[in-house]
Order: C-alpha cells, then sequence, then structure tokens
C-alpha cells in the first residue's frame, strides 16, 4: 500500500461523502470512519497524513496495540464485537477511545460504564448495535431489544453517552435497503419510547460497498476500508482472540491412534509393566533370571535371552506385562512339555 493510493482512496471517498451531503442538504454532513483493521500503523499513518482522524478497529488486542504508536488527537471508534471481560483493557489501553459502536446488552453497557468509571476518562460515547439481519452468527440485539439497551444505559451508566444505533446489515445481499430502513425505523421508536429528538440519535450503517445509499437513507456514519486501504491481510491468530477466534475447538478429533501391528506367531510386542515384581514369593532380587538368578541388574545381558537385555520384567530379551516369576514359570512349565513329548516319541 502506496502513500498516493490511500490519498486516492480517501480523496475517492471524500467527495462521494461530500457530493451527498449537499444533495440531501445533510448539516453535519456523515462522519467518515477509515476501517483499519488488520492493517499496520504504517498505513494508517499514510491516511492520517491526509488529515484522517476517525479510525474503526475490530479487535481489542489490534486496537490496544495500535493507539500508543499512533498520535493522541486520533479518534477511535471501536466496531467489533467486544466481550464484557475485555472491556476494562479496552478502556485502559487506548486513551483516545472515541466511541464503542457495539454495546448489545445491558451487561456490557455496565462493564464499560465501571471501566470508564475506574480510569477516571470522559464520559465514552456509545451506539446499541442492532442485528437488522436476525443471523445468528453475527453481533447485536434484537431489534425489539434496543429500547431496554438504550434505556439502561440513560438510567444507570452515567459514564455513558447513549448516541445513536449500528447495523452491519447482511453480508454479500446485493440489496442492503431494508436492514437500512429497519435501522432508521429502530431509531424512530427509540427515540420517541425515550423522549429525544430523532435525529439526536446517530446511525451508523454504509460500509465500502454500500456507503452512498446508506447516507441516502440517513446514516450519520460511513465505515470504509477497502476502499481507502486496499484489500486487507489474513488474520492471524492471537492468545487473546479466541472467541471470537483461535484455539483448536472442543469439537476437535483427537489424532487418530496409530494402526495396531498385524498378528502373528512371533513374540509379543514390549509392554512396560506397571505392576511391581513380587518378591515375597520368588525371594529373588528384581530383575534376576528366573532360570539362574544371575544378572540381577537390569539392562545387563540374560543367560537366556534370545536378544535384547534383562529388564525389571523381562525374560528371553521380552518385557512382558506380567511378573518374572510368572513369565519364569510359564517358560519352564512350556520346557517341561516339550521334555514330555520328546520321551513319548521314543518310547513310540
Amino acid at each position: 500500500m502506496t502513500a498516493n493510493s490511500v490519498a486516492m482512496g480517501l480523496a475517492l471517498v471524500r467527495k462521494n461523502v461530500a457530493s451527498l451531503a449537499a444533495e440531501l442538504k445533510a448539516d453535519p454532513a456523515p462522519t467518515l470512519v477509515a476501517v483499519s483493521k488488520l492493517m499496520p500503523v504504517e498505513t494508517l499513518m499514510l491516511a492520517y497524513n491526509e488529515n484522517q482522524r476517525h479510525f474503526g478497529e475490530n479487535y481489542v488486542q489490534e486496537i490496544c496495540e495500535k493507539a500508543p504508536q499512533m498520535p493522541e488527537d486520533i479518534r477511535w471508534h471501536f466496531i467489533g464485537g467486544l466481550q464484557s471481560n475485555k472491556a476494562k483493557m479496552l478502556v485502559n489501553s487506548v486513551k483516545g477511545l472515541y466511541m464503542v459502536e457495539s454495546v448489545d446488552s445491558p451487561k456490557l453497557a455496565t462493564t464499560l460504564d465501571k471501566a470508564c468509571e475506574a480510569a477516571k476518562r470522559d464520559v465514552l460515547r456509545v451506539l446499541v448495535q442492532v442485528n437488522t439481519s436476525k443471523e445468528e452468527s453475527k453481533g447485536g440485539c434484537e431489534d425489539h431489544e434496543a429500547l431496554a439497551v438504550a434505556k439502561h444505559i440513560v438510567d444507570t451508566c452515567k459514564n455513558l453517552r447513549f448516541s445513536g444505533l449500528m447495523t452491519i446489515g447482511k453480508l454479500g445481499d446485493p440489496n442492503p435497503e431494508p436492514y437500512f430502513k429497519k435501522l432508521a425505523e429502530c431509531r424512530a421508536d427509540v427515540a420517541k419510547k425515550l423522549g429525544v429528538e430523532e435525529k439526536s440519535l446517530l446511525l451508523s450503517m454504509g460500509m465500502s460497498g454500500d456507503y452512498e445509499l446508506a447516507i441516502r437513507m440517513g446514516s450519520n456514519n460511513v465505515r470504509v476500508g477497502s476502499t481507502i486501504f486496499g484489500e486487507r491481510p489474513q488474520k492471524q491468530p492471537t492468545n487473546t482472540d479466541t472467541a471470537t477466534t483461535e484455539q483448536p475447538s472442543a469439537t476437535t478429533a483427537p489424532p487418530a491412534a496409530a494402526p495396531a501391528p498385524p498378528s502373528s506367531a512371533a513374540a509379543p510386542a514390549a509392554v512396560k509393566s506397571t505392576e511391581p515384581i513380587n518378591q515375597a514369593v520368588v525371594g529373588a532380587k528384581m530383575g534376576s533370571c528366573p532360570f539362574s538368578g544371575s544378572a540381577a541388574e537390569p539392562g545387563s545381558k540374560c543367560p537366556f535371552a534370545m536378544s535384547g537385555t534383562m529388564s525389571d520384567d523381562s525374560i528371553f530379551g521380552i518385557k512382558l506385562p506380567a511378573p518374572a516369576w510368572l513369565c519364569g514359570l510359564a517358560a519352564l512349565s512350556a520346557v517341561g512339555a516339550v521334555f514330555v513329548l520328546r520321551l513319548r516319541a521314543r518310547a513310540a
């Protein structure tokens, strides 16, 4: 991203916003919020150098890292989903936090209010986010819940200023008009119930692909990113963004176990026994060979072994799950059976 391309993108959007504001006699003109999520500080500074001051960010960790590196006169808008446990971090780390546009519950409003009080900061502007597309995957309250959230802010959150409503609409829908219309209707209802002028409440709606339509339908804040900054890089996983997005899912299947080896007449695979040898029964040292009593130290060569070395529970160089005395007894029985069979064969 070059300084020239950012400057051209900003100039284009500003020209369109100013033209629409003049046509609609909008005073003041809609605020352009440059959505800079996933963009490096260097790119944001290109826009800042073109006199852009309102910037929008979606992720708490990202805005908390960028804000201290940027000039203090920036007006930061937080426009992403906000968890209550991140509210304090957001308020404390972003000194130029101008507005939170994604308040969608009384609980989040109360948490933000307490964080602002503890930080002894100026009153924070907030918008209530409304899920006008009724998508389960999207943040925001239902339109019929907006009044309750707004009233809670007005009545109980002295460190917050209820400033209006925000919506995203259904991504990919070529006709966002129903979502913008729904938010405008919601504002009218909330303003009436709260007893305030309708136009005193802001509407934040419209992005790169539809901000001009949004302005025609009454938007006061437009959130434009890719038209200014170009295509965004992919989001990298972080330790704190796992919500919404980065640790393995709880439903992820564990790695498949290695397939069992094919059965054969060969000796069984080595298995380390966790059961101690019953030395009281055999009166022998751990690791001694049940045939000769020699090689008591684990790791020494068994005189009867075909291969391998002795271990605490081994015989014939093979680790077995049973105690060594039991393995020895089984081996002696096998030798005896062979001896008996040979005697019978000679007798025959």
